[in-house]
């Protein structure tokens, strides 16, 4: 990789012949830019300056670059952190930790492919680090490449069996694969080994309803509620699964603790407008507009569909059907 910053340090020139005698040999001139980069970069990265420590030196150490790369990383300057993590691999390329670390960058920023390339290389200087092969496993899934990835996940347990993040994992290819039996039981075990943990319970909940068994999925959602580290998407998870099972009251409430009151109707609107029960879609999106009519165009648009499927069936069959269901809920 090109490098980030150069330094031209004093380089002698060759002599040369002037009128017959030896000129003295002279330092090469510097810009003024180039005489301060060192200084400029650790401005950049938040570091305290030591300007004669900085213009004195000929190259940094490997510390110094990962101290720059860690200080670019919190300031959210991704390409500039990479830069200096390279720069402290090219000095001491069997560090692993600072090889994680870079690799670890990559890919939580899209750089699969290069995060593959540093996970799979710490495997040239200790091969049984299982860390390494949790990384290639979630560069490959990214990838697309499922069944690579499940191998590199097996060999991550066949050296560390408690690792319930590569059980996870493996559930989450099965269930990619349709494959939910198989993947309730890596749930089963990655929640075992690492309990409560609201994510591998979603997972868990989320097999269950893939296979048919909402009854057994509403539990695992409560439970990864009552941690207190849900996102909406178990929320609304919840709200769908309540949903399967035609408890409408139940699902509007989730969905509402989700995402707020005019979405929660807009999605049981939608539930409505999908399961044929078209009035009960269109009181759901009127419900949903009138709780935030300044913004929420997606029920307005959803309302203007509903009534447009509504005013094709015949006037009687359409107002004993708005007699049958005079609410949303």
């Amino acid at each position: 990789m090109r490098r980030f910053m150069s330094v031209v340090l004093g380089s002698v020139v060759g002599l040369i012949g002037l009128g017959g005698c030896a000129a003295t040999p002279w330092p090469t001139f510097m810009t003024p830019d180039e005489h301060y980069q060192p200084v400029f970069d650790r401005q950049k990265a938040g570091l305290p300056l030591d300007e004669e420590r900085v213009l004195t030196v000929k190259e940094f150490t490997r510390d110094e670059y990962e101290q720059f790369g860690d200080a670019h990383a919190r300031q959210g300057h991704i390409v500039l952190a990479a830069v200096q993590y390279e720069k402290a691999l090219e000095l001491e390329p069997a560090h692993i930790p600072t090889r994680y670390k870079v690799a670890q960058l990559y890919l939580q920023h899209g750089k699969a492919d290069k995060a593959y390339e540093h996970f799979h290389r710490i495997l040239d200087y200790e091969f049984e680090y299982v860390p390494a092969y949790i990384g290639m496993g979630r560069a490959l899934l990214r990838l697309q490449k499922d069944a690579e990835a499940k191998l590199e996940f097996e060999q991550a347990l066949a050296f560390d069996p408690s690792r319930w993040d590569a059980e996870n994992y493996l559930g989450i290819i099965a269930d990619r694969q349709h494959s939910h039996e198989e993947a309730i039981r890596h749930y089963v075990k990655a929640l075992a080994l690492h309990p409560d943990d609201p994510a591998i319970l979603n997972n868990l909940g989320m097999a269950y309803v893939l296979s048919g068994q909402y009854k057994r999925a509403i539990p695992l959602f409560q439970q990864a509620i009552r941690t207190g580290r849900a996102d909406v998407k178990i929320w609304n998870n919840l709200g769908l699964t309540y949903a399967k099972l035609a408890r409408y009251r139940d699902a509007f409430e989730a969905f509402e603790q989700g995402v707020g009151t005019a979405k929660a109707y807009n999605n049981v609107g939608v539930i409505f407008l999908e399961s044929d029960q078209p009035v009960r879609a269109w009181r759901c999106f009127t419900q949903a507009v009138q709780s935030q009519a300044s913004f929420y165009e997606r029920a307005q648009e959803n309302l203007e569909l509903v009534q447009q499927r509504l005013a094709r069936l015949p006037l009687l069959q359409r107002r004993a059907r708005e007699q049958r269901t005079p609410s949303c809920l």
